[in-house]
């Protein structure tokens, strides 16, 4: 009985910590703003910061000070050329080149040149006799060469032209079912990050007093959606703010949800893929294809043209 309860809390911590790594949320946090003289973003996981983007912008700052200096192309200045003394150079004759010719005296006597003049008698190299292959050598036969290639050609799998491939792509029941298959995964992927939307805003937006009214009451119709709705449209009736936007968003992901996504994408992903093998074969076997309408069939040369 010890032994069976001894294993009994054992299993029961090891699924309760694996619970724990598949539901854990992973909670990160953008913080932004963004106004005429720069943006500024940092990206938070839980409290730490993992990343720190700056841009500044030349547009509307008057003073060179506030803005970075990347911004600007540096001046190029050429350094002044300093004159240095000029010497001459001692030329020297390399080691095993001709030496100069020098005036010869009287006294001193004219040295003998050697010319070699090629004769009749002297031997002609003759190029490498061919080596003759005997006839005794086994040579492949006729028959056997003949069959070498169409083996080959069995051995090869059929494949799909390009107006065969785009024909089964284009298939109003093919379409149907891959539309349905991207529907079911952007879905997942909406649901992989839980986003919310915290005091974000946009101030300083100016304009006549009539359109500034329209867009305070745009601005309430907006709060009723999730998502827009956190967003503040606030107008510059004093028109003493300048045009910034501010914000932080926050989400979370978790690992179960992961596995999920990559689920879905395999599931999905292969009925689209056995749909396609299956009328590939049909195909490739009878190669009889579904009819077409006149568009489809335009859509389906061009690119067979293309490819």
């Amino acid at each position: 009985m010890t032994g069976i309860s001894l294993w009994t809390i054992l299993g029961a911590i090891i699924v309760l910590v694996a619970l724990v790594v598949l539901f854990f949320p992973f909670v990160f946090r953008i913080e932004f703003r963004a106004d005429l003289f720069g943006a500024n973003a940092k990206i938070y996981l839980f409290k730490k910061v993992l990343y720190d983007a700056k841009k500044k912008f030349k547009v509307g700052s008057d003073k060179e000070d506030d803005l970075d200096d990347a911004d600007f192309a540096p001046t190029y200045v050429p350094p002044k050329k300093k004159t240095e003394p000029k010497v001459e150079a001692k030329v020297e004759p390399k080691a095993g080149a001709a030496a100069e010719p020098k005036a010869l005296t009287a006294a001193e006597p004219v040295p003998a040149v050697e010319t070699k003049v090629v004769t009749a008698a002297e031997p002609v190299v003759e190029p490498a006799a061919k080596v003759e292959v005997s006839s005794s050598a086994p040579r492949p036969s006729s028959e056997k060469i003949a069959a070498e290639p169409s083996e080959k050609k069995s051995k090869e799998k059929p494949k799909l032209t390009g107006i065969e491939f785009w024909t089964i792509i284009l298939t109003p029941e093919f379409d149907r079912s891959a539309f349905w298959a991207v529907k079911k995964l952007v879905a997942s992927l909406l649901h992989l990050f839980r986003i919310k939307f915290n005091d974000c805003y946009v101030e300083g937006l100016r304009g006549s007093y009539e359109n500034m009214g329209y867009g305070a009451a745009l601005n309430g119709i907006l709060k009723s959606f999730p998502f827009v709705g956190a967003w503040d449209l606030r107008m510059d009736w004093t028109r003493d703010h300048e045009l910034c936007a501010q914000g932080e968003i926050q989400g979370s992901i978790n690992v179960f949800r992961i596995f999920g996504v990559v689920f879905t994408a395999l599931f999905y992903g292969g009925i689209v893929a056995f749909k396609f093998w299956r009328r590939r074969a049909r195909v490739l076997k009878t190669h009889e294809l579904p009819e077409l309408g006149w568009i489809r069939s335009k859509i389906v040369k061009a690119l067979a043209e293309e490819d």
